[in-house]
């Protein structure tokens, strides 16, 4: 036999459980369990089952007889030179499925049954050593972080939307490939070839007929999978394709197997009169029942983030192989639950890659970020004692359930660093972010009293489950940050996100009347369970500010984002008829839980700000032509400002804060890191979306008073009339007023 696989690819594919070899091992340690599907999921499975099929080169991943193999929904399919193994698996249910919840934090899910069989199609009297070509090379790789011994890994896998059998008869050619998410396979006979040489042996179902239809009807234990009756073509070279009439048939013989009988199937092809003078394809489909896997109880997906050029990244946890994610599973000693890592590409159309990470015992990514290089973070829990660590800050499980964070290459091949991160009780990560400089931000829940500290707000748990906010350096090799965060009774890190300034938001659930507050909108816990926002400093040494949100009744966060102005967004669900509202879209509850969307503003106003301005407009008369109206804007203005900062402010930093002025109907913002310092005072020169800007702050003789002076050129003021309101942000600290300009 001889193997090719042509180019290299990156990889692509859906996860699914089929066999075809003679391989016991390949399927004996299956996961055994499935999970609900969520909102995620659905919407990537609902993209990933409209990709192409793909088959995945075994680079000794899988049993050395196989040379390829492909997963479908509720199949896994191996080949080898002369036969394929087909692994069908359905999933059982379990009505005992117990949500993480405050009330049961520590709840996990039962595992449900699950049943598979094995039909084996052979080539009988083929060629026993044909040449297996790997055609049409797909854009991704996949991946195999099992367990922590980087050489048990496999790593930049290429997959192919096709795999050809050259010569598997003389003069005939099998083909296998996937159409519409279906599995087909070809026969290709060449002008004068023997179509009759063609005999295929199954093993492992119990009865094998011809439907009324034409349809092959294979039937295993765990229902029926058919064979679309043959479509037989010959392609004209106008690119017609002429139809040639043709069926199944069936020989049955009884044989002797394992001290017992079985009845073997042998399945060929009866066709019409056709052009012999010219190539025939005769065209299967395999069909399966829509029951096999996919019963909702085989998938769950938790977060996904999305990178500039708008590749989408999910993870979650797969206890199935079944998972429309085209990513492999490869059985592992006592394997529970794997990770699963995934990046689409813009269009859905392709996996980039996906992969799982795991170890022997539970795993669960539960939240995932993305860098501006196109590195993956992931962040979760894990039971196992050998998950894959690569220059850990924590080399071992601390006991129990650990967090875990790591760190993809941008490629998805390899892992820049990966550790555990937990004491010696339960601890789960919830949530992870990440800044420019590839520092990643993570929060979650911890039971351990011994939880990796390092500068902590608040060193010692305040009982029972703690939140926790954890910053790793760039390289994941120091905690450059970590602190508990709650208070005596239940608390919980749900979402994190983080500015340009390098300021984490936190925010989750607590249950504690003496959760720590900074700051607060609200002082006090309302009802039953409140949600928390929390905003920490760059250096994470102090508390910006920190509140409860909730009304009576129960109330939970589920994750936050963070504007360019330091303004957060929260969202979750609440039992509350009472909950906070502002501005509302919907002012009540409608009854049982119901979502909630908020934005929280972070500025601090300025106790004092005055200002003048002179504005400059260059007014264009009726008679105008349509090319003048198009030119450059020509507007100026000139402001100076005077501002007090308020109380409760953490200071300005205009090297490292984004500054934003506004002159009557005109806005913009100067980046954070634009403003050089130079003798006491911080200037800015530049173009920002085509107006000149030159700006200088300086602080005054008394401390907390400052000077601001920007001009500008070529800016739109149209419609600016007095009075004019002029605004300055800078960072969380703003102020605004109408005053009247100087023409």
């Amino acid at each position: 036999m001889k193997t090719r696989t042509h180019a290299v690819a990156f990889l692509t594919g859906l996860t699914f459980a089929v066999v075809l070899m003679p391989a016991a091992t390949l399927w004996a340690d299956l996961p055994k369990d499935a999970v609900p599907p969520s909102t995620t999921v659905q919407r990537v499975t609902a993209t990933m089952m409209g990709m192409p099929l793909q088959f995945e080169a075994n680079h000794g991943q899988v049993d050395a007889h196989v040379t390829f193999l492909a997963r479908g929904h509720g199949y896994t399919l191996f080949l080898t030179s002369t036969e394929s193994v087909m692994v069908l698996q359905q999933w059982g249910t379990t009505p005992e499925h117990e949500a993480l919840t405050g009330t049961n934090p520590t709840a996990l899910p039962k595992q449900a049954p699950i049943t598979q069989a094995v039909v084996r199609m052979k080539l009988e009297g083929a060629n026993p050593s044909p040449t297996i070509d790997g055609m049409e090379p797909l854009p991704g790789i996949v991946n195999y972080f099992i367990g922590n011994d980087p050489a048990k890994w496999h790593t930049t896998i290429p997959t192919y939307a096709k795999v050809q059998y050259q010569d598997a008869y003389p003069g005939i050619t099998l083909a296998y490939y996937g159409n519409q998410g279906r599995l087909e396979y070809d026969f290709l006979v060449a002008p004068g070839a023997d179509p009759n040489q063609i005999k295929l042996a199954f093993e492992g179902a119990s009865d094998i007929t011809v439907a009324d239809s034409g349809d092959l009807v294979l039937t295993t234990a765990l229902g029926d999978v058919r064979m679309q009756k043959p479509v037989v073509y010959q392609l004209e070279p106008d690119g017609h394709k002429t139809l040639v009439a043709g069926q199944y048939t069936v020989a049955s013989t009884s044989v002797s197997l394992q001290a017992s009988r079985t009845t073997r199937y042998s399945v060929g092809f009866r066709l019409a009169s056709y052009d012999h003078a010219k190539p025939v394809v005769i065209d299967p489909v395999l069909l399966y029942s829509t029951y096999l896997g996919g019963s909702g109880d085989d998938r769950r997906g938790y977060a996904i983030a999305v990178d500039a050029a708008g590749s989408a990244y999910v993870t979650g946890q797969t206890q199935s192989t079944n998972f429309p994610t085209a990513n492999p599973f490869q059985a592992t000693d006592g394997g529970a639950a794997d990770v699963f890592v995934t990046k689409l590409s813009a269009a859905g159309s392709h996996l980039l890659y996906s992969t799982y990470l795991g170890g022997s015992n539970d795993d669960l990514g539960y939240g995932i970020a993305v860098d501006a290089a196109g590195s993956a973070y992931v962040t979760g829990n894990t039971q196992s004692t050998n998950f894959p660590t690569v220059n850990p800050l924590q080399a071992t499980n601390g006991g129990y359930y650990d967090a875990f964070v790591t760190k993809f290459s941008a490629a998805g091949s390899s892992l820049l660093y990966s550790t555990y991160l937990g004491g010696s009780d339960l601890d789960q990560s919830l949530g992870i972010a990440v800044d420019a400089a590839g520092q990643a931000f993570v929060t979650g829940q911890t039971l351990s009293t011994n939880f990796p500290m390092a500068n902590p707000v608040q060193a010692t748990g305040g009982g029972g489950f703690d939140a926790f906010v954890t910053k790793l350096s760039a390289a994941g090799s120091h905690l450059l940050y970590s602190t508990y965060l709650g208070g005596s009774d239940y608390d919980q890190g749900q979402g994190i996100a983080v500015d340009a300034a390098g300021q984490a938001f936190v925010t989750g659930q607590t249950q504690s009347t003496n959760f720590p507050t900074a700051n607060p909108l609200q002082a006090t816990n309302a009802g039953l369970a409140d949600v928390f926002v929390t905003k920490f400093s760059a250096a994470g040494s102090s508390l910006l500010y920190s509140t409860y949100l909730g009304g009576s009744d129960y109330d939970q966060s589920q994750g936050i984002a963070v504007d360019a102005a330091g303004n957060a967004y929260v969202t979750g669900y609440t039992g509350s008829t009472n909950f906070p509202t502002a501005n509302p879209l919907q002012a009540t509850n409608a009854g049982g839980f119901d979502v909630f969307v908020m934005k929280l503003t972070t500025n601090v106003p300025f106790a004092a700000f005055r200002a003048n301005v002179e504005i400059e407009l260059r007014h264009q008369s009726h008679d105008e032509d349509v090319e003048a109206r198009h030119r450059p804007h020509e507007d100026a203005f000139e402001m100076t400002a005077i501002f007090t900062l308020g109380p409760n402010n953490n200071g300005i930093a205009p090297l490292t804060e984004a500054v934003t002025v506004q002159v009557g109907t005109f806005s913009t913002t100067i980046p954070a890191g634009s403003f050089t310092q130079k003798k006491g005072r911080f200037t800015f020169e530049g173009v920002i979306n085509g107006v000149r800007l030159e700006a200088v702050l300086r602080s005054l003789v008394l401390g907390n008073d400052y000077e601001f002076k920007v001009e500008g050129k070529g800016a739109d003021l149209t419609g600016t009339v007095n009075p004019v309101t002029v605004g300055l942000t800078i960072g969380d600290d703003s102020g605004s007023t109408a005053i009247r300009a100087k023409h």
